[in-house]
Formats: C-alpha cells, sequence, structure tokens
C-alpha cells in the first residue's frame, strides 16, 4: 500500500533525505519533497543489499534501517559515510535487536543484518529516560538543593548518562549508584566539553552552564541544527532573553 508521512509546519523543515535515498537504494519506493517530508512510500520492495548511508545529521537514519532490516528480502548491509553521530543510540539499537532474537554484525561502519531470522515477542523493561533526567541534575546544579533520580543505571547504554559527570567537573557533588544518581548543586563554573555523544543534554548544560562564574563551550554537536528547527540557534536565543551572553 501507500503511506504518506507528514506533520506540523516544524516537522517539515526536517532533513529526511538520507533515509529516503538509503530506502530507495534498497529497493523501496520512497519519495520526498526535496529533502523534507512528506515522505511517500509504498510498499511491497523493500529488497536489501548494501547501500551508503550519512548517518551525520542524525543517527536514527541507521537505527531506523538496522530495525527493519530483518525484513528485507536479502540480507541488509548499510555502510556508514563520513561521521556518525550520537553513536550511543545506535548501540541501544543493537541491544534492543539482539533482545527480541536479531543480531547485527558489526566491522567499523559497516552493518549487515540477515534476513532469515525475525522478532520474537518477550517481555521488556523500558529504562527511564536519562534525557529527560538531566533537567534535574541542571535543577539541583543551578540551586544548590540535592536531587536523587531513582531508576537512571549506571551501566546504561544511554549516551546522556555522561552528562552527571559533566555536572562534577562544574562543581557538583554527584553520587553515581547502580540504580540511582544523586546530584547536590555546589558553585558552577565553566567547562568545555565535547557533547557529539549526548546531543540532547546540551539544553539542561545550558542552562545550567549560565548560572556558572567562567563561560562554558559545548562542542561536536553539528548535528543540532538538523533537527524540526536549529536547536543551537534556539537555545541562543532564549537564553540571551535572560541575560545569558551566548556564541553559536
Amino acid at each position: 500500500g501507500k503511506t504518506t508521512l507528514t506533520g506540523d509546519s516544524e516537522m517539515l523543515k526536517r532533513p529526511v533525505l538520507g533515509l529516503v535515498q538509503a530506502l530507495r537504494d534498497a529497493g523501496a519506493d520512497a519519495t520526498c519533497a526535496d529533502s523534507f517530508p512528506p515522505v511517500t512510500v509504498r510498499g511491497g520492495g523493500f529488497a536489501g543489499d548494501r547501500v551508503s548511508l550519512d548517518a551525520s545529521e542524525s543517527s536514527q537514519f541507521l537505527s531506523a534501517l538496522l530495525l527493519v532490516a530483518p525484513y528485507c528480502t536479502r540480507p541488509l548491509e548499510v555502510a556508514v559515510t563520513g561521521p556518525l553521530s550520537s553513536a550511543p543510540y545506535v548501540a541501544m539499537t543493537l541491544s534492543v535487536m539482539r533482545e527480541f532474537g536479531v543480531t547485527c554484525e558489526n566491522a567499523g561502519s559497516l552493518y549487515r543484518v540477515g534476513h532469515s531470522r525475525r522478532y520474537t515477542p518477550r517481555g521488556y523493561a523500558v529504562e527511564p529516560d536519562v534525557s529527560a533526567a538531566t533537567f534535574f541534575g541542571a535543577a539541583a546544579a543551578i540551586t544548590g538543593c540535592t536531587v536523587n533520580i531513582p531508576g537512571v543505571r549506571s551501566n546504561t547504554l544511554q549516551g546522556d548518562i555522561a552528562f552527571f559527570p559533566i555536572l562534577r567537573e562544574m562543581g557538583c557533588t554527584v553520587t553515581m549508584r547502580e540504580n540511582e544518581v544523586e546530584i547536590t548543586g555546589g558553585n558552577l563554573r565553566g567547562v568545555r566539553t565535547d557533547m557529539n555523544a549526548l546531543p540532547d543534554s546540551v539544553p539542561a548544560l545550558a542552562v545550567a552552564a549560565a548560572f556558572a562564574s567562567t563561560p562554558t563551550t559545548v562542542t561536536n554537536v553539528p548535528h543540532l541544527r538538523y533537527k524540526e528547527t536549529d536547536r543551537l540557534r534556539a537555545l541562543s536565543n532564549e537564553l540571551e532573553k535572560i541575560v545569558a551572553a551566548t556564541t553559536v
């Protein structure tokens, strides 16, 4: 059948051409308007074989292909070209696939999923969203109070777990337990940090940084400009409304 995916005015600004082109290379009948939604897909031709994918704008492109790969008519190989943004999310994808019975061979930038096995149902406990938890950590940092966030595992594959050591570097007291993180705010100082692996933590860190005694520099997050909005510009605009000087 024919499916058309669309959204509000902001979602229609989110680039999707990289994923659409990879689907076409794998045999799917997929089209989009220029590089953006709406996306129209006519089912029945998803064959597989080898495709190239630029995942620098979003790791979600790679996760999407890997998740559906078992339902190709032939094995699917995805060769990732260029840097892979937000790599922990791909590790999470592969882990969930294994939990449901499908394995992916990974050698460097090449991912291969066979077509002989399908997902099998099972009970599965979904972890708390560490991206959302970062805002409570930032609240502790700003106010000087203590916040306990239960359910956040120290060994999680979620890249945002690295947000809490950044708060420690800024002057907070952070205790990572097996199934909980505790943050107590302190006298905040600025840091310089590469957040390519945890881009969803940038908003919380940016707000906490507005209360630090020295500047904070966040690097290696160009993919935040290619979402439903330019998230770096949006952060800068809103922080400057509360008299925080920013440069993006």
